[in-house]
């Protein structure tokens, strides 16, 4: 398999480093490492203008350059390629300062081995690139939140906002400066951070997005609307970090729909409420698409019949080429305004009415708005008055006849019988007020009629005006219409609190038919007027209690009125509900008793609140019996202990106290609880306090009392119930580990000092071992070079010899401080996948070489708790030995799975070596103990001796299993 090229470019003035380096990145079995080597940093600087590197090498002291500014120099200059520092300071502070500035790694030249050197490069590769693409990931996000044309903001744990774009400044009306680092509590009136906090806190609990309407009166006085989405975001540990919001400002938008809902609620009223028929049909084929309720009355057709057909299909038009004429004339006047036209009913009865038409758009259609006015009834007094023409002396209704000058010339014995003498004066009241026009029509010879409607002392007629041009008079007819419009507006009055109220209404003969139904009985039951009438009263009561029908038609036909009985009724749908009823007669104007009404009252809801707040006391009742905490409640302004129930903690009242604070609360503490039930108090919010109490034992103790407020539907509190819990065992359970912890740090503070210690003895042997290693290696580098081809073949060897010995010895070196660090590297905790991390071991271990004939089982799906970099260690280490043991088997075959042992999980890596005795198996775990029959096998002994610390670290044991010739296996649970 060919290996990965990676081009280095190494700034160092010690040829002896840079030697040491390259031989570093030759033995990679992974990759291959093309090294530039310059020893100035100009001529570093001078190579990166020119040339492109996988990674930078640089010695922070050079000869033209020293201190971490070199760095800083090829950072910028190379700005998308890695840096990484190699130098013999071994400064942490420095090193931090350096990785807060892009530089990728800070290597320490006496700490660097073969494997951390590949593996840092490797890395430093790998975090150039994710930086990269975090902050052109960071540039796209920070445009986009500029750009969004909505509020976007995130919060903390806390409440307090860390985020928010530049639109959130807008809609808050806050400076984002104000902004973060605040609480809704901080920036908003206190109803307003509750509503923001109480959906916070539902995406938190819930764990999901929450898209709701929130509303924020601004500084303006006007109330805000925006759509929000708010959803949590999770941190490093998969748990909710952060709840983060979108907030699209809609207040425009609502706002139209306001006045947009009360043009349409206008425009409904009077549509249903007009005195006359209207209609909406389309222009093009006269279907309809709406009718008012006047329109089904002078009909005869219900809504739903006429809704999508046309007036041809129902012969409305008692002429159909009249409607044609209509259409006409509104498309070339736009409209028609009370033309006398004639229709039919659904029964086949003839309608007069004044009909008027507009053409309006409703969407991208023309329809025809058209309005007819029922003049039957002035049809029918118009025939009769000409009917009575011939005898008006004698005819009931009052006539007069004006003369050409408009004057009285003719009463019949009704108009005096009202006017009396003043019927022939000129100001009787039936003259119309533009008789001068009429005079003027009269002269002109034109024949015409006009209706009026008078109104006298209470009374109303309806009036009609002829001109008489062959008898050269104005004649006047006028009907008493007082008593009839008088019961047309009753009725009318009736009909709409009947039909508008929420209760259902229904009217049905002695004989339990269903003759009336309202809009409320369609809502109760489910029924519609059509599908229910005609049908018996039984259709709505269950089968046990059919007889109460019986009973209460034959109270009623008694005269009997049935008042608020509760029982139960059945719906459409067959599910039964609690009503109350009201059952009374219905009497004809005779007085007969011809129907009863019914007024049924839903009372579900009362019932389900009656039986929650049953419920309710008997939980109440319970709880205090049940709870081991004392129960109290307190007065409005705690001046009064109303009940205190506690079984064993405080002494119990036999009634009210108002020395309670004196005889519960222990002096010192009295302040400052009165000061806390103040402040409670002041803001009506929960009172929470730990403090000491003089308990019923007449010990000395701790409790922590917490108390709600219960208010009114003003907002004002009229009660507190609270709940004091003992925490006496658990105070003094804290001044205990107060006093542990005390000691625990001061054991803490001796063993950071002594892992200081530890620390610098092992860096000064690693750098004392390693200067002559170094040395040494360089020499015989330096002889194989000048003087290699006059070596006999034995001198040779010895050189060869002495080199790989050194190098054997910083290997050592290099496992020994690995070794060390194990115990003291911190363990940063994460789920680990064991099996994606044993697969990239197992490939690694095939790169390196490809030649062997070795099957990997590795199980899916391994995944632990723990610190991912010592477990790669540990891995690395088991397979690595398995791979080094079975390297004499043509067949090799490594596993990785897990198994369950002494009822837990253990992960187990097994292979086909040559296997151990069992007698040995303790010696495995020891530094520097190998087997004998691990001789022809290289190594140093504290692979695994490193693999049991770190699994020790993580709380768990490492075993061994085996035999002579057949395999080993190593065992290990976390």
């Amino acid at each position: 398999m060919e290996k990965a090229r990676i081009e280095i470019l190494l700034i160092e003035d010690d040829l002896a480093e840079a030697d040491l380096i390259r031989e570093m990145l030759a033995e990679s079995r992974t990759h291959a490492f093309s090294v530039e080597h310059v020893q100035y940093l100009a001529d570093g600087i001078a190579l990166l203008k020119d040339r492109t590197f996988d990674c930078v090498l640089v010695d922070l002291g050079l000869p033209d350059s020293q201190g971490l500014e070199t760095a800083l120099t090829v950072r910028d200059q190379a700005k998308l390629t890695p840096v990484a520092i190699i130098t013999m300071l071994d400064d942490e502070e420095l090193a931090l300062k350096a990785l807060q500035m892009d530089i990728q790694d800070y290597l320490i030249k006496g700490d660097i081995a073969g494997t951390l050197l590949v593996r840092s490069i490797r890395y430093a590769i790998q975090r150039k690139r994710v930086a990269l693409a975090l902050q052109e990931s960071e540039q796209r996000f920070t445009s986009f939140m500029r750009n969004l044309p909505a509020a976007a903001w995130m919060k903390d744990m806390q409440g307090r906002y860390v985020y928010a774009n530049t639109e959130t400044e807008r809609i808050f009306s806050t400076p984002l400066a104000a902004l973060l680092g605040k609480t809704d509590r901080d920036l908003f009136p206190p109803e307003t951070a509750r509503q923001f906090g109480e959906n916070d806190c539902r995406v938190l609990s819930e764990g999901t997005t929450l898209q709701t309407t929130e509303v924020l009166r601004q500084p303006d006085g006007i109330e805000h609307y925006s759509i929000v989405n708010k959803f949590p975001v999770l941190g490093s540990g998969g748990q909710a970090a952060y709840v983060a919001g979108v907030a699209f400002d809609i207040t425009d938008r609502v706002r139209a729909e306001e006045a947009l809902r009360e043009s349409e609620e206008k425009f409904s009223r009077f549509f249903d409420t007009a005195p006359v028929g209207i209609t909406i049909s389309t222009l093009a084929d006269g279907r309809f698409v709406e009718i008012n309720k006047e329109g089904e009355r002078l009909s005869g057709f219900r809504r739903d019949e006429v809704i999508g057909r046309s007036a041809m299909e129902f012969y409305i038009w008692k002429d159909p080429a009249e409607r044609a004429r209509m259409i006409e004339d509104v498309l070339k006047e736009g409209a028609v305004h009370d033309r006398e036209m004639t229709f039919r009913t659904k029964e086949g009865n003839v309608l007069h009415g004044l009909f008027s038409a507009v053409v309006i758009d409703i969407g991208e259609k023309k329809h025809l708005l058209s309005i007819v006015s029922d003049i039957t009834e002035r049809k029918r007094i118009e025939a009769e008055l000409e009917h009575f023409a011939s005898f008006p002396r004698l005819n009931p209704i009052p006539i007069m006849e004006l003369d050409s000058d408009g004057k009285v010339i003719f009463c019949n014995r009704a108009a005096e019988n009202i006017f009396g003498k003043t019927c022939f004066d000129s100001s009787n009241p039936l003259i119309p007020k533009d008789l001068p026009d009429m005079l003027h029509d009269l002269r002109q010879n034109k024949p015409r009629q006009f209706t009026r409607t008078v109104e006298m002392d209470g009374r109303f007629f309806d009036e009609l005006v002829h001109l008489v041009p062959e008898f050269d008079v104005v004649r006047i007819y006028a009907i008493d219409v007082t008593e009839r419009r008088r019961l047309e507006e009753e009725r009318g009055r009736l009909a709409a609190i009947v039909e508008s109220s929420d209760d259902a209404i229904i009217a049905k003969t002695l004989d339990g038919i269903i003759v009336d139904w309202n809009t409320g009985a369609e809502k109760l039951y489910g029924y519609t007027a059509s599908e229910i009438k005609g049908r018996h009263i039984s259709a709505l009561v269950p089968a046990d209690l059919v007889d109460e029908v019986t009973q209460f038609l034959e109270e009623i036909g008694r005269g009997k009125t049935v008042k608020h009985i509760e029982t139960i009724r059945v719906t459409k749908d067959g599910r039964l509900i609690p009503v109350l009823l009201t059952v009374s007669p219905i009497k004809d104007a005779s007085g007969r008793i011809i129907g009863a009404s019914t007024i049924t009252y839903d009372i579900t809801d009362r019932k389900q609140a009656e039986k929650a707040l049953k419920e309710s006391e008997m939980r109440f009742r319970a709880l205090v019996t049940a709870s081991s905490e004392a129960i109290y409640r307190m007065s409005p302004d705690w001046s009064e202990m109303r009940q205190l129930f506690s079984k064993e903690f405080l002494t119990s009242t036999e009634g009210s106290s108002r020395t309670w604070l004196e005889k519960y609360i222990h002096p010192d503490d009295q302040p400052h609880v009165n000061a806390a039930i103040q402040e409670a108090i002041r803001t009506k919010s929960i009172f929470e306090l730990e403090h000491r109490v003089q308990k019923a034992d007449g010990s000395l103790g701790w409790t922590f009392s917490r108390a709600v407020p219960l208010m009114d539907a003003n907002g004002e509190i009229v009660e507190w119930f609270g709940a004091a819990s003992d925490i006496t065992e658990r105070k003094r359970a804290d001044e205990e580990i107060e006093r542990l912890n005390t000691d625990l740090t001061a054991r803490a503070v001796e063993l950071e000092e002594v892992n200081r210690e530890l620390e610098a003895f092992n860096y000064t042997v690693a750098h004392d071992l390693r200067k002559p290693l170094t040395t040494t290696n360089g020499y015989c580098q330096a002889i194989r070079e000048l003087c290699g081809d006059k070596l006999d073949a034995q001198c040779a060897g010895y050189l060869r010899e002495a080199y790989e010995g050194t190098l054997r010895m910083n290997r050592l070196i290099e496992a020994l401080l690995n070794f060390s660090r194990v115990t003291r590297i911190e363990l940063r905790r994460e789920t680990v996948d064991l099996s994606r991390m044993a697969r990239e071991v197992a490939d690694e271990l095939r790169a390196a070489d490809p030649g062997r004939r070795v099957t990997f089982r590795i199980v899916d799906g391994i995944a632990v708790d723990g610190d991912a970099n010592l477990l790669r260690v540990a891995l690395d280490n088991l397979l690595g030995n398995a791979w080094k043991y079975t390297g004499a088997h043509e067949e090799a075959i490594i596993e990785f799975g897990t198994a369950e042992v002494d009822g837990r999980p253990a992960c187990f890596v097994r292979d086909n070596g040559p296997g151990f005795d069992m007698a040995d198996a303790e010696k495995l775990f020891l530094p520097f103990q190998r087997l004998p029959s691990a001789e022809e096998f290289k190594g140093f002994g504290i692979g695994l001796a490193t693999v049991e610390r770190i699994v020790r670290r993580h709380g768990g044991r490492i075993w061994a299993e085996g035999e002579p010739g057949k395999g080993a296996t190593f065992w290990f649970s976390l």
